[in-house]
C-alpha cells in the first residue's frame, strides 16, 4: 500500500530533521533548510506482517512558500503539522496550517499535530496538555510530541499513521477476509487506531469486535449496524464517554470498556437487556446514574479502580446483597473520591466501607458451605467440576485425598506456574508462620474474627501446623501474600472466587485451584498444548493456541468473588 503524507509547519520547527530521522535514522547536523519541496519514501513494517509505503513530502516553512504547501495537500492521505514546543509563534502558525487543511475538506484525511524538540524540556513554552486540548477541540486525529534529534516517539508516529491509513483504505471485501470464520471475530486490537472507518459497520456478520489497546476517543455512530455483535472489547483506549452507538447494540452479552477515561454511565445502558458481563474497571466514574439492577441478565459487574463516591459504593453493596448468588460484583479495588460527604464524615462511613471491602473476599470464602443446601444430594460434584474445568480449558490434576489436599494442590500450582518446589509440610509451616507474623488485615481487623471452632488465635495456629489439618480460607490468603500471586478457586457449585495479595500483582500468572464442594481441593492445569493462562488484574484469560489447522480462539473468565462463594475451614479436606 502506498500513501502520500505531506508535513507542514513554520520555518525551523524541525520538519526536515524529522524527515531525515524518519528515513535515515541518524541526524546530519548539516541538514539545510528546505527550498520549495523535497520528498522521500519510507516503508513501515506493521506488526501484522504487512507493509505500508509512505511517500513523505517535506514543505518549506518560510512564509513565501505557504501557497505551495497548500497546493501539495490536495490528494494527500495524511498531513503532519509540526510545531516547536520551545517556540510559541510556531504553535500559532501550526494552528493556521490546521485551519487551512480543514477548510480544504479533503475526504478521509488523517491529520496529525506533532510537537518537535521534546528533548528540550527545560526550554518548553507549549504545554503538552494545551496542545492536546486544542487538538481534541477541533477534531485532530493524532496529537503527540517527539524528538527528531533523539528519535523519541518517531517509531510510534510512523506506526500510528501506517495502521490508520491501512485500515482506512481497506475495502469492505478486504475487511471481510480478516474476520475469523469460526468465531465471527474481527480483531482490530493493538493497532494504534485513532478512529474506526465507517466500512467496519458494513460487516454485519461480526459477532465479536475487538478494538482494545488503541487510542480511540469516539466511535462512528454507524457501528450500531452491527446488530449481531455479542461481545465488544474497548479496553485501554481514551474514551471519555460511552459512545452512543453501543447503546443500540442490543444483542451485546459482554461489554468491556475498562481502562478508559469514562466519567459517566448513561441511563440508556439499561437498553442492553442481554448484557451479562459489564467491565468498567479503571475509569473515572464517581457515580452510577444508570439503574444497574434493570440489567436482569447481568452476571458480572467490575467497577474497581474508579473514584466512586460513598453513595455509589453503598448502592453497589446493596446490589450485591440483593442479587447474592446471581451477580458477581468486583468492587474490591475501588478508591473513594473526596466529596463533601466524605469530608463531613472522616473515619465514619468511609472507614466502614473500606473495612467492608477488605473483608469481602475472606467472608465470601467462609460462606461457601451455605450453598450446600442448594445442591442435589445425587449430584456428582467431581463430574460437575470436571465439566466446568473443561469448559474453561482446564483439566483436573488430582492430589492425595487427605487433609493435606489444599497444600498438595498449591504445591503443584507453585511448581508449574512459578517453578517453586518444596514439601507440603514445609509449605504448611511457612504459611502458618506468615499468619503468625501477620495476624491482621491492612485495615487493622484481626484475622481471628474469621476463625471458628478455636478459642484463641494461638490455638488455631497450633491446629493448622499439624499434618492433616484441613487448609482453609486464611491459608489461601497467606499463600497469595507469601508468593505474591492471585489464587483463583473454581467450585463444583459453579461459583468462583479470587484471593488477591495486599499489594498489586505485576505480570504474574495466577494459581488455579478446583474445589469439589465439601470434599476436596485439586489443582487445575491448562490442557497441554491447547491453552495458556494469563493473569490480568482480576481476570484470567484462557488463550487457545493454534493447533494444526485450527484457528486461535480466546475467552475471559472473571473470577472475583461470586455471590457468597468461598471456602470455609469446615469444608476442607
Amino acid at each position: 500500500m502506498s500513501v502520500r503524507r505531506p508535513s507542514l509547519g513554520g520555518n525551523s520547527v524541525g520538519k526536515s530533521w524529522l524527515l531525515h530521522r524518519c528515513i535515515h535514522g541518524l541526524i546530519d547536523q548539516r541538514i539545510p533548510s528546505t527550498i520549495g519541496i523535497s520528498f522521500s519514501v519510507k516503508r513501515v513494517n506493521l506488526e501484522d506482517d504487512t507493509q505500508v509505503k509512505l511517500v513523505i513530502w517535506d514543505t518549506a516553512g518560510a512564509a513565501r512558500f505557504d501557497s505551495l504547501s497548500s497546493a501539495q495537500c490536495e490528494g494527500a492521505h495524511a498531513i503532519i503539522v509540526v510545531y516547536d514546543i520551545t517556540e510559541e509563534t510556531s504553535f500559532e502558525r501550526a494552528k493556521k496550517w490546521v485551519k487551512e487543511v480543514q477548510e480544504m475538506a479533503i475526504p478521509n484525511i488523517f491529520l496529525a499535530l506533532v510537537g518537535n524538540k521534546a528533548d528540550l524540556e527545560a526550554n518548553r513554552k507549549i504545554k503538552s496538555e494545551d496542545a492536546q486540548s486544542y487538538a481534541e477541540s477541533i477534531g485532530i486525529d493524532l496529537c503527540m510530541e517527539l524528538s527528531a534529534k533523539s528519535g523519541g516517539n518517531m517509531e510510534e508516529l510512523l506506526l500510528a499513521i501506517g495502521y490508520n491509513l491501512k485500515l482506512a483504505h481497506m475495502s469492505v471485501n478486504d475487511l471481510k477476509e480478516t474476520i475469523d470464520k469460526n468465531s465471527k471475530t474481527l480483531d482490530l486490537g493493538r493497532r494504534k487506531l485513532v478512529r474506526v472507518p465507517d466500512s467496519v459497520a458494513e460487516l454485519r456478520e461480526v459477532q465479536i469486535l475487538n478494538l482494545s489497546e488503541n487510542d480511540l476517543t469516539q466511535l462512528p455512530r454507524c457501528l450500531n449496524n452491527l446488530k449481531n455483535a455479542t461481545m465488544l472489547i474497548l479496553s485501554q483506549n481514551k474514551l471519555k464517554r460511552l459512545p452512543d452507538a453501543i447503546i443500540e447494540l442490543t444483542n451485546l452479552i459482554c461489554l468491556n470498556v475498562s481502562d478508559n477515561q469514562i466519567s459517566c454511565l448513561p441511563k440508556a445502558i439499561i437498553s442492553l437487556q442481554k448484557l451479562q458481563v459489564l467491565d468498567l474497571r479503571n475509569n473515572k466514574l464517581q457515580r452510577l446514574d444508570a439503574d444497574i439492577s434493570c440489567l436482569k441478565r447481568l452476571k458480572k459487574l467490575s467497577v474497581n479502580g474508579n473514584p466512586l463516591e460513598l453513595e455509589a459504593v453503598r448502592s453497589l453493596m446493596d446490589l450485591k446483597e440483593k442479587y447474592q448468588g446471581r451477580i458477581c460484583l468486583d468492587i474490591a479495588g475501588v478508591s473513594l473520591s473526596r466529596n463533601a460527604d466524605a469530608e463531613r464524615d472522616p473515619g465514619g462511613a468511609k472507614t466502614k466501607i473500606i473495612r467492608g471491602l477488605l473483608r469481602q473476599v475472606i467472608q465470601d470464602l467462609q460462606q461457601m458451605h451455605l450453598f450446600a443446601s442448594k445442591v442435589n444430594s445425587n449430584t456428582h460434584l467431581t463430574e460437575e467440576l470436571t465439566q466446568i474445568a473443561l469448559d474453561k480449558g482446564f483439566r483436573i490434576s488430582d492430589s492425595q485425598g487427605s487433609g493435606n489436599c489444599m497444600f498438595h494442590a498449591l504445591l503443584e500450582q507453585l511448581e508449574s506456574v512459578k517453578g517453586i518446589k518444596m514439601q507440603h509440610g514445609h509449605l504448611r509451616q511457612s504459611l502458618v508462620q506468615y499468619l503468625r507474623e501477620n495476624p491482621k488485615l491492612t485495615d487493622g481487623t484481626d484475622l481471628f474474627h474469621f476463625v471458628h471452632g478455636h478459642e484463641t488465635w494461638a490455638d488455631y495456629l497450633t491446629y493448622m501446623e499439624q499434618d492433616g489439618s484441613w487448609g482453609d480460607h486464611l491459608i489461601l490468603c497467606a499463600a497469595a501474600n507469601s508468593f505474591k500471586t492471585c489464587i483463583h478457586v473454581v467450585s463444583s457449585l459453579q461459583n468462583e472466587v479470587v484471593v488477591k495479595p495486599h499489594r498489586p500483582v505485576n505480570e504474574s500468572k495466577p494459581l488455579v485451584l478446583g474445589h469439589i464442594h465439601e470434599v476436596h481441593y485439586v489443582s487445575l492445569q491448562p490442557i497441554q498444548e491447547l491453552v495458556e493462562v494469563i493473569h490480568e488484574d482480576d481476570q484470567f484469560t484462557v488463550c487457545f493456541k493454534k493447533m494444526a489447522n485450527e484457528e486461535i480462539v480466546g475467552s475471559e473468565f472473571g473470577v472475583q468473588s461470586s455471590g457468597s462463594s468461598g471456602c470455609s475451614k469446615d469444608s476442607q479436606k
